[in-house]
């Protein structure tokens, strides 16, 4: 798969973790997207729609804001991990801004905790999500142009191009 190698030779991750963080990434966008959007997203570029249905128990991934601020190098002043468990209030605030949802920067960060979380559970450091999203968005405009690019941008709630 293209984009998998691209990943790989960019990223230095290996195959399965190419796949596993492109494939959850997909796997969101298809649960945001409506099916005619995600539909025109395999169609231009069937490897998604492979990506997506290929990611093994990424259901229900955790992690919360305390998987986001991991990913996002420890924003807490620390430089170890800031959640335990993914529960207690790091929990619920990752449970709230998932639930507020839309376009609002809760909604936006709830997404991304999401995704921290399950790169987490597929064994793929949280911060890779930051390096993850500019590769496949780019990819994303290579193959299918700037509106495919704008569809998936707003299903992750991203704007990392």
């Amino acid at each position: 798969m293209e984009l998998v190698d691209l990943l790989v030779k960019n990223l230095g991750v290996d195959k399965d973790q190419a796949e596993g963080g492109a494939g959850t990434i997909f796997k969101m966008a298809r649960e945001q997207m409506g099916s005619d959007d995600f539909s025109k997203l395999t169609n231009a570029i069937p490897e998604i729609g492979k990506l997506a249905k290929s990611v093994p128990g990424a259901e229900g991934a955790g992690g919360g804001v305390g998987g986001l601020m991991d990913a996002f190098g420890g924003l807490t002043g620390g430089g170890g991990k800031t959640s335990a468990g993914g529960g207690g209030l790091m929990d619920m605030v990752g449970k709230l801004a998932t639930a507020t949802g839309g376009d609002s920067q809760l909604g936006q960060l709830g997404k991304l905790a999401q995704l921290a979380g399950a790169f987490e559970k597929l064994g793929i450091d949280p911060g890779m999500v930051a390096k993850f999203l500019p590769i496949i968005l780019s990819f994303v405009q290579k193959k299918g142009g700037s509106d495919l690019v704008d569809l998936l941008q707003g299903a992750l709630g991203t704007d990392a191009r």
